[in-house]
């Protein structure tokens, strides 16, 4: 809806301003994951004056990167434009999306930070009674819009004031879990914090940078334009890093605690989700890339089917082998060892970078997307022997090697397909996902039996 009414140009501009959004997003010093591990360590009702300490601290000094991000994307969102190869016509508008964007910065930079002391005492459910309608929202609001205006900078103010109203939700959200009191002082938290996040920081700069990049070059190389037949297929593979984000939304602040109390206990956290996903998360893609083409076609039109088919069937090659990286690399981080994931990240970006570039010129969109699950797949590795290294044993035998090297080729075989039918692709989706479904069930009894025990 969003692109037929707004038409292939503006439509890259405002998944252009998401993007920056989210990118900005993550110059937080790497307070907010520094928070989740600081909280998990505490007692809410023992240490009360330490809780309100690492608040406040954190409160502080994720406004205050809001407000210089914000100011530093304000005074840039004139050149912003010209460098995204914005036509002319659009580019005032443009700006002014930006400058919106830019408001929205000190309160987006926040959400995180308001959301550690939840996540780390485990209150996922009044967690997601906020995120789950906001989310929503932020995709509605703009649909709703439509029927007064196009403009994407009156789209954007009225997502900054769903912004505000989030914002307060979270707060009052930290307020219910703990009763925070007045400190004296927060300097000492300020210094824990920083030294902390400090190579979380990195880390979060070059991640989101990398998961976004593809789009940026796109944009560069060959216009927004080209965004309303690239993004939307990407935007719906990437749902699937739910598969490992429930998990890993326990996991994280429950291995900061048992990497400090009890390491058998934390190995087999990190064993049994890194076995789940493997053995089952091909399912769920094997079905996602199927209905691909149909997806698309009832989506955002059927020009944009087959192509669109194509290229969910491939980011869903690079979700997979992503998603057992994502795993470890929160480990590693839970483990206190953030330097060694962020020079991953570090030695990654410019060659990244430069195959980008590369496949921009001579590959097209198909080109950047093989490029993209290339990616996933080196870091998953890279991710999962720094996580060894750190003292996280798994049992990552060869013969769950041989099951992500078989989903992988299904995935591929599916983009083949897809090609030259969309039935064909549906068809051979939908028998493979079964017999893998049949096959898992046999293969991993522990989690069958959970299954049965918990569903059935």
């Amino acid at each position: 809806m969003l692109i037929h009414a707004l038409g292939n140009e503006r439509f890259g501009i405002l998944t252009l301003c998401w993007v920056v959004a989210g990118y900005f997003n993550v110059l937080d010093l790497g307070l907010g994951r520094s928070l989740i591990l600081a909280f998990s360590r505490l007692d809410k009702s023992r240490d009360r004056d330490e809780v309100s300490k690492i608040f406040w601290a954190g409160s502080a000094l994720l406004g205050g990167i809001g407000i210089l991000t914000g100011g530093a994307l304000y005074l840039g969102a004139d050149k912003l434009p010209e460098l995204l190869g914005v036509s002319s016509n659009l580019q005032a508008e443009a700006s002014g999306a930006f400058r919106l964007v830019a408001f929205s910065l000190p309160a987006t930079l926040l959400l995180p930070g308001l959301a550690a002391m939840p996540v780390a005492w485990q209150h996922q459910k009044a967690l997601t009674l906020i995120r789950v309608p906001s989310g929503i929202l932020s995709h509605l609001i703009p649909i709703i819009m439509l029927h007064w205006t196009n403009d994407l900078r009156q789209l954007l103010f009225a997502n900054l004031i769903l912004r505000i109203v989030i914002l307060l939700a979270q707060s009052g959200l930290c307020w219910y879990v703990s009763n925070l009191g007045r400190v004296d002082s927060i300097r000492g938290a300020v210094r824990s914090l920083i030294s902390d996040g400090s190579w979380m920081m990195l880390t979060n700069i070059l991640a989101p940078l990398l998961m976004s990049m593809d789009r940026f070059v796109l944009s560069h190389t060959s216009g927004p334009s080209w965004l309303a037949t690239y993004a939307p297929p990407l935007d719906l593979a990437t749902k699937a890093w739910t598969l490992a984000g429930v998990g890993l939304a326990v996991m994280f602040p429950a291995m900061g605690h048992f990497l400090a109390t009890n390491r058998k206990v934390a190995n087999e956290l990190y064993d049994n989700l890194l076995r789940i996903i493997v053995l089952w998360s091909p399912a769920v893609l094997l079905t996602m890339a199927g209905i691909g083409r149909f997806a698309i076609h009832y989506w955002i039109g059927a020009e944009y089917s087959r192509s669109g088919g194509i290229l969910l069937a491939v980011f869903c090659i690079g979700i997979y082998w992503g998603l057992p990286g994502g795993i470890s690399f929160s480990g590693v981080q839970a483990s206190g060892h953030s330097k060694r994931a962020a020079t991953i990240h570090l030695f990654e970006f410019p060659i990244y970078l430069g195959l980008l570039w590369v496949a921009a010129n001579y590959g097209g969109i198909f080109g950047i997307a093989i490029v993209w699950s290339l990616r996933h797949a080196c870091d998953s590795l890279a991710m999962y022997l720094v996580a060894r290294r750190s003292g996280l044993e798994a049992a990552f035998s060869g013969t769950l090697v041989r099951r992500m090297l078989a989903g992988s080729s299904l995935l591929v075989v599916i983009a083949v397909l897809h090609a030259y039918s969309s039935w064909a692709g549906l068809a051979f989706a939908l028998a493979t996902c079964a017999i893998w479904l049949v096959f898992g069930w046999k293969s991993d009894p522990s989690t069958a039996n959970s299954i049965k025990a918990k569903f059935l």
